[in-house]
């Protein structure tokens, strides 16, 4: 008896940890998008009128994070957000990046952007105490051009995901 319930705690830990941690797995096709060509330092733009987005009803983000160091140090646990609500997605797609010419290599954490279950956007993101911004190999790094406060305040609204297995197609 005293084996089954150990064996019925241990599973049941795991599943907990799953559905909080998720194994993702990527398998999304995502190619450079030329819309990002020809920025120059210090170029203002926001991600929705670069890739031309027009309504917001047929989108989907989701953020990933891998680590913990790129995000605010109040923002709930979890591993995998996502939101379809189009108010959401239009402040994100709304949100004015600044054009640094420059690059990070540290980002780990990710947002993707989906139309019709197509991956359409890929991009590292920081939402830190410090700073936030996106890095791509589309444009390199882009900083919020709030500089605090702009990209956290929409991702803190995303759901959870609780589901303990991802596939991103």
């Amino acid at each position: 008896m005293k084996i089954k319930l150990f064996f019925a705690f241990a599973i049941l830990s795991l599943i907990l940890y799953f559905i909080k941690f998720p194994v993702i797995f990527d398998e999304s096709k995502y190619a450079a998008n030329s819309t990002f060509d020809h920025l120059k330092k210090n170029d203002v733009f926001t991600l929705g009128k670069r890739l031309k987005v027009t309504t917001y009803n047929e989108y989907k983000l989701i953020y990933i994070i891998n680590d913990r160091n790129d995000v605010s140090d109040d923002f709930r646990y979890g591993k995998v957000f996502t939101t379809s609500d189009p108010a959401l997605i239009e402040k994100f797609l709304t949100i004015k990046f600044t054009y640094t010419g420059s690059d990070i290599a540290t980002a780990q954490n990710q947002i993707l952007l989906y139309k019709n279950n197509k991956c359409i956007f890929r991009s590292s993101i920081v939402a830190d105490d410090e700073s936030e911004g996106l890095q791509s190999f589309d444009f390199g790094w882009v900083q919020s051009a709030k500089k605090k406060n702009g990209i956290s305040n929409v991702l803190r609204t995303f759901d959870n995901n609780y589901s303990p297995i991802v596939f991103l197609k």
